[in-house]
């Protein structure tokens, strides 16, 4: 969260305000933003604020590139070179499906809200509603109808105590121009400890837009030759959402399905270049739960154990 940050609306009172701070005189900001304010118990204020760039239409690559030199790219640069953004907006991706995303979204979800007491959004991106799913709730209003100019209030869900999900329904394979969803991350950042996107495995522009406006992302990955090579889309992909996004950072890759008894798999781990977080075992009792994680169903299976460790590492590096 951002902790006492005027965000202005015209270039004038950014300079002035800048001017203003300490240690910050004569660097000149270009322009301002709306703000969005809540406060807490205490009085602090918090202001929200996620950029997140309107991708307009297939292919998303080429959507991303098309809206490089617009203003939001500065803004993007500006508020993160003065330390004034904090988000805590996580992407769990992966291109290729059976990457146990989905499961690691929504473990992270638990253990954020339940062991550490967090307030916890989990949005699912992906049209086919998997962590909706998992979350065994019903609703009658998803992100589709937000997109749609819907309440907000009315589409999130509380799952348990401090854990809320903003599901998703068929109709998002539909959306080839989220132009709104930069207002639904914004409001959902601003009552928000964490926010967790969950993606299709595939790229399309509700993904380039929840990327963009994202500031952390963990890559969720088989550790096999394949699957690793595979990777190479995806962080192409990343890298592109970088230059909209300069506070855009790889925190790190979980490895899932680990069998640790494989040579072939060991190999393959020693050579990844990225920073391990996590590494999940193979565990029936995974794919058995239904409305709750491994973490809940399941509290003294090892793969419970593997989850807590994976988010205190995640911890380590964004908070």
């Amino acid at each position: 969260m951002i902790r006492g940050v005027e965000l202005y609306r015209d270039r004038v009172r950014a300079r002035k305000r800048l001017r203003d701070c300490p240690g910050r005189s004569g660097r000149q900001p270009g322009s301002g933003s709306e703000k969005k304010r809540r406060v807490d118990g205490e009085g602090m204020v918090h202001v929200g604020f996620v950029v997140v760039v309107v991708v307009c239409g297939p292919p998303a690559r080429a959507c991303i590139n098309q809206i490089q030199n617009t203003p939001i790219k500065f803004f993007l640069q500006f508020f993160t070179e003065f330390g004034m953004i904090e988000l805590m907006i996580v992407s769990f991706i992966n291109f290729k499906g059976g990457t146990g995303r989905t499961s690691s979204v929504f473990a992270t979800g638990e253990i954020l809200s339940g062991a550490y007491g967090k307030k916890v959004l989990m949005v699912d991106l992906d049209f086919q509603r998997s962590l909706s799913y998992l979350s065994g709730i019903k609703a009658d209003k998803t992100i589709v109808d937000v997109l749609s100019g819907d309440s907000l209030n009315e589409a999130i869900y509380q799952v348990r105590e401090n854990l809320f999900i903003l599901p998703s329904d068929s109709r998002l394979a539909e959306i080839d121009n989220p132009k709104s969803l930069q207002g639904i991350l914004e409001r959902a950042a601003g009552v928000s400890d964490y926010v967790l996107l969950d993606y299709p495995p595939s790229l399309n522009p509700v993904t380039a837009a929840g990327l963009i406006s994202s500031n952390y992302i963990v890559i969720c990955t088989r550790p096999t030759a394949l699957d690793i090579a595979g990777l190479d889309l995806l962080m192409e992909s990343i890298d592109q959402a970088k230059a909209l996004n300069p506070a855009l950072k790889v925190a790190g890759v979980l490895l899932t399905f680990v069998d640790r008894r494989s040579i072939s798999m060991r190999k393959v781990i020693e050579n990844i270049d990225l920073k391990i977080l996590g590494s999940i075992g193979v565990s029936v009792k995974v794919a058995e739960a239904v409305g709750k994680s491994i973490v809940r169903y399941s509290p003294s299976n090892p793969r419970s154990s593997e989850y807590m460790e994976f988010v205190s590492n995640l911890l380590e590096i964004i908070k």
